[in-house]
């Protein structure tokens, strides 16, 4: 493993317009075709001023043709947990750019705000927009879980407009992962602000189009089916319009992560309960076929 420095190969990118110009390169073996990335950030993870990533080009792509590119974002387990991994090869295969992001490595690391770490995406995207092989105005973003609350959050003009200032684009398309739907129908419902988001956050989006994928047996949800309908209802027009839930019945949360059953304050609709995620290896391969057909469909 070597480091290389972002300006050693600043001679053939453009140079980032706010001035991120202290990325570094951590090379992975050559088999892999990844690079681990340290994007400078201005809101430190665990302490470190940078979040670290994992970064694939296109299987066969050519220098010279910018490429989409999804940003993926782990669940709450950590970025220990395989769960970004299995969609980034096939989105590669597909001819997309990909950035796993490594927020924390387990929950035990993880801060206890959801919404500081959408600094970190934004000022991800802030890293992938300048490179000369991805084109800015296809970035879109996938995340699972915790991921997909942000991956959803980031949707919202109050996201773009706190955090995204400066990106000079905005995400192609958001595609959230099993994002606790509930929450976000109570939160509309009730209008009322948090300590992390204001009361009208919900009110205003950036038009970029949302699919929700859910589980019908979802224990954050309380294995309610409409329940992500239900808040894509109480979103105000045009957005309505571009948001679409793709819906497995029978699938729990997390069905693309390893089986596990665990107690969650935020389980059935906030009450607590046992979660349990059961893995579904056929449903698993049928969903990044999905995410890989909804983020085409913005990169053309």
């Amino acid at each position: 493993m070597h480091i290389t420095t972002f300006a050693a190969r600043a001679k053939t990118k453009r140079i980032l317009a706010n001035a991120l110009a202290a990325l570094s390169f951590i090379a992975c073996s050559a088999a892999a075709a990844q690079d681990i990335l340290r994007i400078p950030t201005s809101a430190p993870v665990n302490g470190q001023p940078f979040v670290e990533g994992v970064f694939a080009q296109p299987v066969g792509a050519k220098t010279d043709k910018p490429n989409p590119a999804v940003i993926l974002i782990h669940a709450g387990g950590g970025w220990e947990v395989p769960v970004t991994s299995q969609y980034a090869k096939a989105l590669n295969q597909a001819g997309f750019a990909t950035l796993e992001l490594r927020l924390f490595k387990n929950e035990a690391e993880r801060a206890p705000t959801r919404m500081g770490y959408l600094q970190n995406l934004y000022d991800a995207m802030r890293f992938l927009g300048p490179q000369q092989n991805i084109n800015p105005e296809r970035i879109s973003v996938a995340g699972f879980s915790f991921g997909g609350i942000l991956a959803l959050t980031s949707a919202t003009s109050w996201a773009y407009e706190r955090f995204g200032r400066g990106t000079g684009t905005r995400f192609a398309a958001h595609a959230p992962f099993y994002p606790l739907c509930y929450g976000y129908a109570a939160f509309a419902k009730a209008a009322r602000a948090t300590a992390d988001l204001p009361a009208d956050f919900m009110v205003r989006w950036t038009g970029a189009p949302v699919r929700i994928f859910a589980g019908g047996k979802d224990d954050y949800d309380d294995r309610d089916p409409k329940v992500c309908d239900e808040l894509v209802s109480l979103v105000p027009e045009p957005q309505r319009k571009v948001m679409s839930v793709t819906l497995y019945p029978d699938a729990t949360h997390g069905w693309d992560q390893p089986s596990a059953s665990f107690f969650e304050k935020l389980a059935c609709k906030g009450r607590g309960c046992m979660n349990r995620n059961v893995a579904d290896a056929a449903l698993t391969q049928k969903s990044i076929a999905e995410l890989i057909e909804f983020v085409s469909a913005q990169a053309r």
